[in-house]
């Protein structure tokens, strides 16, 4: 187990190194000057040129600012902001609480009832309602995020005018944080409903096909054939093993979600990550994008190492099919 482990941490490594050097020469290459951006509209001179571009780390080669910039990450520094005149660790990390709230609620409450609502699909008799279902599954996981935003928008704000259509609470707020959260209780709805659909619509597919395949094994008829109930051998030996693949699989669409919590929270004006990362595109702040989309990059890169090993924790068969320890 211990070597599985290894392995998977060392085939992360040099993924997580290739996020980084995308990132690197990608936001090297865009036509923004990241001088002026820091001065503003005004007249740079050469001199001032030169020295700040030795304050950020802009100087030499780009093989010398890669090493330092990867040095830099690597200590947890991911630069400076100038328009938010703060460090940009400190910046994500201030706006990663309003985005991880919005999606692992979302994601929790979407997984659990896709979960339910598939083996329903999959046990009913009733098979054009379950068809139908899953018809209409397929219809909500094939609609892009946005635009599952901007309907939900339409219906429950505009049309029937019962929720906000943006922001994280009123201007004017309570003065307690119980106050300020149970405020932004309403602006939650619809950020998390969009993750919650998107996410129940995946599982509730996955999770009826894993119950239907389940359902056929041998030792589901042996079940059967000892006289234990129906409800028995759902509960026991369906459910069991048919929702191993469903849950792993959720850890890999978590790390798709962080990075499409940016169209969310562009659609809501949710202050989260996402929206930060747009606000700093379009005021070309590079070092606030070079970070996020780093960070971003390496987490899902981290979650899908997390969820191999947990896999493999959970289920030991695929150590022996991946070439671990057996």
């Amino acid at each position: 187990m211990i070597a599985f482990i290894v392995k998977r941490l060392l085939h992360g490594i040099p993924m997580i190194f290739g996020v980084v050097v995308i990132v690197f020469l990608l936001l090297r290459l865009t036509p923004n000057d990241p001088i002026q951006t820091i001065v503003g509209p005004y007249p740079v001179s050469e001199s001032v040129r030169q020295s700040l571009e030795a304050e950020y780390g802009l100087d030499g080669s780009l093989l010398t600012q890669f090493i330092r910039f990867i040095t830099q990450a690597a200590q947890g520094n991911l630069g400076y902001s100038p328009a938010y005149q703060t460090d940009v660790t400190s910046l994500i990390l201030s706006r990663l609480p309003a985005t991880l709230q919005i999606i692992s609620i979302g994601f929790i409450l979407g997984t659990t009832v896709g979960i339910l609502v598939g083996a329903f699909m999959a046990l009913s008799r009733r098979r054009t309602l379950a068809s139908g279902m899953n018809l209409g599954f397929l219809v909500v996981y094939s609609i892009p995020l946005f635009w599952v935003g901007q309907l939900l928008v339409l219906i429950f704000s505009v049309v029937l005018g019962w929720l906000p259509t943006q922001g994280s609470g009123p201007i004017v707020g309570s003065d307690t944080a119980a106050g300020r959260f149970v405020e932004s209780l309403p602006y939650m709805v619809l950020p998390i409903m969009v993750y919650a659909l998107h996410e129940g619509a995946r599982a509730g597919r996955m999770s009826r096909a894993t119950v239907l395949e389940v359902a056929t094994q041998p030792y589901i008829a042996t079940a059967q054939m000892k006289g234990l109930g129906a409800s028995t051998i759902v509960r026991r030996h369906v459910m069991r093993n048919a929702i191993l693949p469903v849950v792993t699989s959720a850890g890999y669409n978590l790390g798709i979600a962080i990075a499409g919590s940016v169209l969310v929270e562009t659609v809501f004006a949710w202050p989260g990550v996402g929206l930060l990362l747009i606000q700093s595109i379009n005021s070309g702040d590079n070092q606030v994008v070079t970070g996020i989309t780093l960070f971003i990059g390496c987490s899902v890169v981290a979650l899908n190492m997390i969820v191999d090993i947990l896999y493999a924790i959970l289920d030991p068969r695929t150590r022996i099919s991946r070439g671990g320890a057996r």
